[in-house]
């Protein structure tokens, strides 16, 4: 569990806390393409889970506990990780061994390559 925030304010008291569900993982580099100062680089990606997260799946042991207003309720509160960028994992967790394909656009400073 992390980032716990407590709450007293006006007569409230309540903790915000989380939990991690899964991280986006590297599967492979498919290819590069673009100009060599500004190159696109296309990757496959898929979640890697917590154990939490493995109970999230469509089949999970906590996810097939909940009902469908949990479980909608649930992905509502899910929040992306500032450190994973654009990634949010969906609930149900994604399946073992089910991938994504993205492509990121790099640009080459004096100090090394950058995401844009």
């Amino acid at each position: 569990m992390s980032g716990a925030y407590h709450n007293q304010l006006k007569g409230c008291d309540y903790r915000f806390s989380s939990f991690p569900v899964a991280n986006p993982e590297l599967v492979s580099i498919t290819g590069i393409s673009g100009s060599e100062a500004e190159p696109d680089v296309d990757f496959e990606w898929k979640w890697a889970p917590t154990e939490l997260g493995v109970g999230l799946r469509e089949n999970g042991a906590v996810y097939s506990q909940l009902t469908p207003q949990q479980r909608e309720a649930l992905s509502s509160q899910i929040e992306r990780d500032p450190s994973t960028a654009v990634f949010k994992v969906p609930v149900p967790v994604p399946p073992e061994g089910k991938t994504e394909k993205e492509t990121v656009k790099f640009k080459k400073y004096d100090d090394g390559w950058r995401s844009k």
